[in-house]
Parts: structure tokens; C-alpha cells; sequence
């Protein structure tokens, strides 16, 4: 089982929780760039893509009084702030979990 799986059944379980696949933003990019665009082969190195995901996933915690279960991997310590890190400044409460095998 792996994080979306997890995800999708912590929010089958969890009355007034909804679900944010930010990798589905990701593939929706990459769909629609041009080929040289995607030269790297990673869409979190678009900081399209990481500023939206943080514009969204603030969006929604202000918004939404429930759980918000994302799925999501991030390597990269940069992109780890300029996404959990700023919500986390900006007074968002973000618990961080780690799957592993």
C-alpha cells in the first residue's frame, strides 16, 4: 500500500476530510507543455507547480474546516519549504508523515 492508497482510505475513514492530489496538477502541466518545457523530467522542479500546490493547499485550509489528506513526495528540501515550510509560517497546521516499507 502506498501513500495515495493511505490517503484515499484515511479519507474513506474520516468523517469531514477530503483528499488533494497535487500530482494530479502535476500530470495536468506536463499534458500541456510544450516538450522542451519538460526537459528535466520532474514536474515538482516547476516552481509552477510548487507555488500552486502551496496556493491550493492554503486555499482549501482556510476554506475547509475538515482534514486534508495529500499525498505527496518531496526529496528536495527547497521544495519541501517553499511548500510545507510556508504553510507551516503562515500558521496552517501541517502534520508530516513518512510511509515506509
Amino acid at each position: 500500500m502506498g501513500k495515495t492508497t493511505t490517503a484515499e482510505l484515511l479519507h474513506q475513514w474520516i468523517p469531514d476530510s477530503h483528499l488533494y492530489d497535487p500530482e494530479e496538477f502535476g500530470a495536468f502541466l506536463w499534458h500541456c507543455f510544450p516538450a522542451p518545457m519538460k526537459r528535466n523530467g520532474d514536474f515538482q522542479d516547476l516552481e509552477l507547480w510548487r507555488s500552486f500546490t502551496c496556493s491550493m493547499l492554503r486555499h482549501i485550509s482556510q476554506n475547509y474546516g475538515g482534514h486534508i489528506f495529500v499525498p505527496m513526495t518531496l526529496v528536495n528540501p527547497a521544495y519541501f519549504d517553499e511548500i510545507i515550510g510556508v504553510l507551516r509560517r503562515d500558521g496552517s497546521i501541517v502534520r508530516h508523515f513518512i510511509l515506509t516499507a
